[in-house]
């Protein structure tokens, strides 16, 4: 990483989303490694000052809703509930912004990260509309791994401007000890691409 590395990540913007173990576990581990402004919002009631007060030299702040204009290098959402994750999915697409996706699958977690740099599919919810079971509520010891993960992924894309992952769904099963890259294509299904051609779209 280097200097250079460390400066890159001081002077980053992150967005991040999310609630319960997978949060906490990714804000501290971005919290650490020195990012320059941290914007959190969680649905739940969650406590920043604690983070706050272990980490002064960061820009840490709330926000009271996930979409709230403002510019960011990467909006992480970690173990969302399906309806913010797919607001967030399509604000994203709308303003053709990076994110990063990670949530609980199966025995393990899954990492999704779209550049969105075309404004359309791509995106999460071509995945999700045919892969509707890669979706679940995790332990907490997963949760944190995931959080952890998410964490690790978020900081390669920042110092590198690119990620591995760009259009590919990374699911990791614990159980089985196996881990996949699973490629995602545009779909003609795909709920958010309905819903910005003028179709209703059922939840």
């Amino acid at each position: 990483m280097g200097v250079e590395g460390q400066k890159k990540w001081a002077q980053s913007k992150v967005k991040l989303a999310g609630e319960g173990p997978a949060l906490e576990s990714c804000l501290t581990a971005l919290a650490s490694s020195g990012l320059g402004k941290l914007f959190v919002y969680s649905p739940a009631p969650f406590d920043l000052q604690p983070f706050i007060q272990n980490h002064p030299q960061i820009h840490l702040e709330s926000l009271s809703d996930p979409l709230q204009p403002m510019e960011a290098d990467l909006v992480l959402a970690v173990n969302c509930q399906a309806s913010l994750r797919r607001r967030i999915n399509r604000d994203l697409r709308t303003r053709k912004k990076p994110g990063l996706f990670a949530w609980p699958a199966a025995s393990g977690f899954a990492i999704w990260v779209g550049l969105h740099g075309k404004g359309g599919c791509p995106c999460l919810e071509c995945f999700e509309v045919l892969n509707p079971k890669a979706f679940n509520n995790g332990t907490p010891s997963v949760l944190r791994m995931l959080g952890q993960a998410a964490a690790s992924e978020a900081l390669l894309y920042l110092l590198q401007g690119q990620s591995p992952l760009e259009n590919k769904v990374w699911i990791t099963s614990l159980e089985a000890g196996v881990s996949i890259h699973h490629e995602v294509f545009p779909t003609y299904k795909c709920p958010a691409q309905l819903e910005y051609e003028g179709a209703s779209v059922t939840p």
